[in-house]
């Protein structure tokens, strides 16, 4: 399949309330959109990284300056025979996953357009019955949050994830947990806010009965949580570190963790997050998707993803609603009795909504 045009678009999207991480607030995103046009089809996918280099050292201008100038002119013209081959185009340029994820992304929706399927079915998915786990912001007191997981917790939600960061921990589990009983799959995120100096206030969480910890410590570390790990009764996942399968591999032997976040964005796109949901259902690692406040197009894909028999815990897949005032793409992602499911159409299986799209739009480059 030629590649004969690749547009690029920058949106603004409000979010409904603001999300706080122990990186700060986030109140409107900038995302990238990537469509890839071939014999009269096209396809569709985002760039999901932040906007400031918090969780990566990647940003939406970043981002930006990487696609028009490098990695579009480099696949555009180029004839493919599946999705997976623009890899070894791209392999020239260095890092930048979530740039280059946005071009994937767009390639995978195509070929499964191409080919009248459903990306979830054209990927070798399996699952329907999707669980969904909500991220919850920081909030201003441990008060505040226990009222907030309890009216979330009513939606039906599969697991709760708590956000924390230094001095905003230990009361405000308590104060979730309280609330919500112990029949809630509950879940916390430091988004790497703390080292081994903190073994025993981590330790902490131990009687809290969490489901995960999710990377308590360096953004880059896999070393320091092995040691970590021996040290608490709660299991480790590993989320901004893992890039590549071999990541997954070297975690593994060194005993970093037993939960993998899978950030099809962090990973480069579908053709590394496949290998990577393989060998985790190899090696026994429990594995769920998650998210990076996407529009509907990346949620599309997410929930695309996690259609793949590996995925054995909620993924953070909640609906558009929770997030946006109005998403770009129809239908909007939505959660049943906390469930979500595959969607019919094919490729990402939604259509975007194109009059809003150009009302958001800041910045075109069609190449």
């Amino acid at each position: 399949m030629k590649l004969e045009q690749i547009e690029l678009r920058e949106i603004r999207m409000q979010m409904r309330t603001p999300f706080e991480t122990s990186f700060g607030v986030t109140q409107e995103r900038r995302i990238i959109l990537v469509s890839i046009s071939s014999g009269g089809v096209t396809g569709y996918g985002e760039v999901s990284c932040n906007e400031t280099p918090g969780y990566s050292y990647e940003t939406t201008d970043t981002a930006w300056l990487m696609l028009n100038d490098l990695f579009a002119p480099a696949i555009l013209g180029h004839d493919l025979e599946q999705p997976s081959d623009v890899l070894p185009l791209l392999k020239p340029f260095r890092g930048h996953p979530f740039a280059k994820a946005g071009l994937e992304l767009a390639l995978w929706d195509l070929w499964a357009r191409a080919a009248q399927q459903p990306l979830w079915k054209f990927i070798g998915g399996t699952k329907t019955d999707l669980p969904v786990g909500l991220s919850v912001g920081i909030k201003s007191s441990p008060e505040a949050l226990a009222e907030f997981v309890v009216q979330q917790k009513a939606l039906g939600y599969k697991r709760i994830k708590l956000k924390i960061g230094r001095g905003r921990d230990i009361a405000y589990v308590a104060a979730a947990r309280d609330a919500l009983g112990w029949d809630t799959h509950l879940t916390v995120d430091a988004n790497s806010d703390y080292t081994l100096e903190d073994t025993d206030l981590l330790g902490q969480l131990d009687q809290y009965k969490l489901q995960y910890i999710e990377q308590p410590l360096s953004n880059d570390d896999i070393v320091d949580h092995a040691t970590l790990a021996q040290s608490l009764e709660t299991p480790l996942c590993l989320d901004e570190p893992i890039h590549s399968l071999g990541d997954v591999r070297k975690a593994v032997q060194l005993g970093s963790g037993s939960v993998i976040n899978l950030k099809i964005g962090r990973v480069g796109g579908h053709t590394e997050s496949h290998k990577i949901a393989k060998y985790c259902g190899e090696q026994g690692l429990a594995l769920w998707c998650g998210g990076m406040l996407e529009s509907g197009v990346g949620r599309a894909h997410n929930v695309a993803l996690q259609t793949l028999p590996q995925f054995t815990l909620a993924s953070d897949t909640a609906p558009s609603a929770r997030y946006w005032l109005e998403d770009i793409t129809d239908p909007e992602i939505t959660m049943h009795g906390g469930l979500t499911h595959p969607l019919g159409g094919i490729g990402i299986g939604v259509n975007l909504r194109h009059d809003l799209i150009a009302k958001l739009t800041t910045r075109v480059a069609v190449l």
